[in-house]
């Protein structure tokens, strides 16, 4: 079966953890790897503002173009075109639009080129899966559908629901385009899938979503290089020494709490001096103002070293040589560093909510129905003076090995042969 991944908004082999990359880029790149693994011809789309995979691209908007072929990126008011088109993998391809969008938002105005740019691609017309990756792409594909009367079939996977982000946090922080856009790509995809149970209800109570094509598909993590091993060893490889380590993983954000973790090590000082958060991410979201701010706020404080994102395999000697992993998101619909973490054997004390609530039991972790940095401070002080946590460590270990792109992709073949697409 040839299958397209539509990833408009963040390309799938950039670096998670800056600017938009984060879990959607790891869940995009490791379920075309098992479609392609299974035979299929996986086609990826993306037009992701700040990655365009050119040699020379350097991640400033102003300088993504290919210097050594003299060319140069188009104006701001160039039309949407294709660039080269790369392969990530065997059977797996990335065709890239280059667009005048300078952000995830800017692609907005595009939507009727890049609808119609796909639409002429014939390896996208070729498809009998089309799986589109956040409302932007779904928004794209269903105009390119009623455009085109494309037949494929059309399944969707939010990654996260703006009703569900404006709820969790109490606000009103997400666009209305997005609002008003996810119901009526809900309401239309022939498959929507979500991340875990809880999402799965959010996506048929909040955007109204017949229930009976809303699916759960439990993204899986890579266990190949996500294990457990040794601490000491982690360390050393790292130059870390023998004080208490604690470790964020992501973009810093509001909606993944960062500003939580700053304030809950400045309380902490006092009871736990030598202790020590590593935080490997860079500032992201929309709130620039407020994204600097916090990496400002971490920066200043003594307890808290912030380094750049990490690949996978340096990130797996992160959470080996970490004591405990903070995940204080505010909304998650799954939340891949508490999945990895504990894959390595590092218990997690994450926020009580969406998808964290699937992955960390108080068996193998600490789950906080606060985001008060009183609360976090006590109980990462509590878990650190903890006798039990090694057992904790191996109970997370376990835990950890349900989540498999293989049980994922399975799922998903399975519903879509079911709707009569050979899979």
């Amino acid at each position: 079966m040839n299958i397209a991944l539509i990833s408009l908004h963040t390309a799938p082999d950039a670096q998670p953890g800056q600017g938009d990359a984060g879990g959607l880029n790891v869940y995009v790149r490791a379920t075309a790897t098992e479609l392609a693994a299974r035979g299929h011809q996986v086609e990826i789309i993306t037009a992701d503002p700040a990655h365009t995979g050119d040699p020379a691209h350097t991640g400033d908007p102003a300088h993504t173009g290919d210097a050594a072929a003299g060319h140069r990126d188009p104006a701001p008011e160039a039309p949407v075109a294709w660039a080269a088109s790369s392969r990530l993998g065997p059977g797996v391809r990335i065709h890239r639009l280059r667009t005048p969008a300078r952000t995830k938002e800017d692609l907005l105005a595009h939507l009727d080129a890049i609808a119609a740019a796909m639409a002429g691609l014939q390896e996208l017309a070729d498809c009998q899966l089309i799986w589109a990756h956040y409302w932007i792409s779904a928004a794209a594909v269903l105009r390119m559908r009623s455009a085109h009367r494309a037949a494929a079939t059309f399944a969707v996977s939010f990654h996260t629901v703006g009703a569900v982000k404006d709820r969790d946090t109490g606000s009103q922080r997400e666009p209305a385009d997005r609002l008003a856009a996810e119901p009526w790509i809900a309401g239309v995809a022939d498959l929507v899938i979500a991340n875990t149970p809880a999402e799965r209800g959010d996506i048929i109570d909040l955007l109204g979503a017949p229930p009976a094509r809303v699916i759960t598909a439990v993204p899986g993590i890579d266990h190949t290089v996500y294990t457990p091993g040794d601490r000491h060893a982690a360390r050393r490889c790292l130059g870390l020494g023998a004080e208490p380590v604690l470790l964020a993983v992501g973009r810093m954000q509001h909606i993944k709490g960062t500003d939580v973790a700053i304030a809950a090590m400045q309380r902490l000082r006092t009871e736990l001096p030598e202790a020590r958060l590593y935080m490997l991410g860079a500032a992201s979201g929309t709130d620039a103002q407020a994204a600097g701010a916090m990496a400002e706020a971490a920066a200043a404080e003594p307890a808290i070293t912030v380094l750049p994102p990490e690949p996978a395999e340096r990130l797996a000697d992160w959470y080996r040589a970490a004591d405990a992993v903070l995940v204080p998101s505010r909304s998650e619909s799954f939340g891949f560093a508490a999945a990895e973490a504990a894959a390595c054997g590092t218990p997690v004390i994450a926020a009580a909510v969406g998808g964290l609530r699937h992955i960390v039991t108080h068996s193998t972790g600490v789950l906080l129905h606060s985001h008060d940095p009183q609360i976090w401070a006590q109980a990462i002080a509590r878990l650190l003076g903890d006798a039990a946590r090694q057992q904790m460590a191996a109970a997370a270990a376990g835990q950890a090995s349900r989540f498999t792109w293989e049980r994922c992709v399975d799922t998903v073949l399975a519903e879509v042969s079911g709707a009569g697409v050979t899979a």
